[in-house]
C-alpha cells in the first residue's frame, strides 16, 4: 500500500491522470481530490458517471460536495445533486444558495463537522487541511451518530485533553 504523499507524487506524474484516478479506491481517490489544483479536480469529476460523483460525494464534507457542485455544467450537475442522499442535499443545497466570494458564502464555508466517534487525530489532520486550504481556523460541529448537530468542540480541548472520551464531554452548545 502506498502512502498518500507517495500516492500524490504517482498521481502528478501520470500521462492520463484520469485512468489512474479511476483505479484508486474510494479513500485514496478523495485524498487526491483533497490534495490537488481545481481545475485537474473540476476535469476528473465531469469524466466520471454520475453514480461515481455521487458516490464520492456521499464520503465528503457538504461544503467540499458544494465546491465540486459548482465545477460541473448544467444537467450532470443537476443529475448528481439529485442523487444525494436527503441529508446531504439539504446541506449542499444551503451552502449553495451564497454566491463563494459573498461574506455568507465565505463564513458558511469556515467550519468542519465530525462525529462523536472521530478521533483526535482525525480531528487534527481535518484542521491542518482546512488550514493549508487558505482558509482560517474552522468551527468545529460536532454531530451525533445519527447525525444531528450536538454542539461545537473548542479546539483549546484538543490542546487539554488526552483522552478519547474528554474531547466530547463539554461541547458548546450552538443555537
Amino acid at each position: 500500500m502506498l502512502s498518500h504523499k507517495h500516492l500524490l507524487n504517482l498521481f502528478n506524474t501520470q500521462e492520463n491522470k484520469f485512468i489512474f484516478f479511476s483505479s484508486l479506491s474510494y479513500e485514496d481517490k478523495i485524498f487526491i481530490l483533497e490534495n490537488i489544483h481545481r481545475k485537474i479536480k473540476n476535469e476528473i469529476i465531469s469524466k466520471l458517471e454520475d453514480s461515481e460523483i455521487v458516490e464520492i460525494f456521499e464520503r465528503l464534507d457538504p461544503d467540499q460536495v458544494a465546491d465540486l457542485l459548482q465545477g460541473l455544467e448544467g444537467r450532470k450537475k443537476t443529475n448528481v445533486f439529485l442523487q444525494l442522499n436527503k441529508d446531504l442535499k439539504v446541506k449542499v443545497d444551503f451552502l449553495l444558495k451564497f454566491a463563494p466570494k459573498s461574506a455568507a458564502g465565505i463564513m458558511s464555508l469556515n467550519y468542519i463537522h465530525i462525529n462523536v466517534t472521530t478521533t483526535k487525530k482525525d480531528i487534527l489532520e481535518r484542521i491542518k487541511k482546512h488550514l493549508d486550504s487558505g482558509k482560517k481556523e474552522p468551527t468545529i460541529l460536532v454531530l451525533d451518530r445519527d447525525g444531528h448537530f450536538i454542539g461545537e468542540l473548542r479546539i483549546s480541548r484538543l490542546l487539554f485533553d488526552t483522552k478519547q472520551e474528554d474531547l466530547f464531554s463539554n461541547l458548546k452548545i450552538l443555537p
